[in-house]
């Protein structure tokens, strides 16, 4: 699992020393993230997350939702899903 966190951190350490740069991200690497996004959330069993990509200066690179925000329902995760924080979930940041 750490080997994991590790895998997914230098991911986007990595994306984001390209991107700075850029007003958006492109295409295939807007695919990776998605793809090791997926990885993730199956492999820890996650039914909806949602991650968003600023710069420091606050432009909003990239913003989604993954999984279900409400499993039997079959409600999507988007970019406007509210999570509720709690012990069992927290919100993750990396700056660089």
């Amino acid at each position: 699992m750490a080997l994991k966190l590790a895998g997914l951190i230098a991911f986007f350490s990595v994306f984001l020393f390209i991107s700075q740069t850029l007003c958006q991200i492109p295409p295939d690497v807007q695919l990776q993230v998605d793809n090791v996004i997926a990885e993730f959330m199956q492999f820890h069993n996650v039914p909806a997350m949602g991650l968003s990509i600023v710069k420091n200066n606050g432009e909003i690179l990239y913003t989604t939702g993954y999984g279900y925000s409400d499993v039997e329902e079959g409600l999507a995760s988007d970019d406007a899903t509210t999570f509720a924080i709690g012990s069992i979930s927290k919100v993750r940041q990396l700056y660089i």
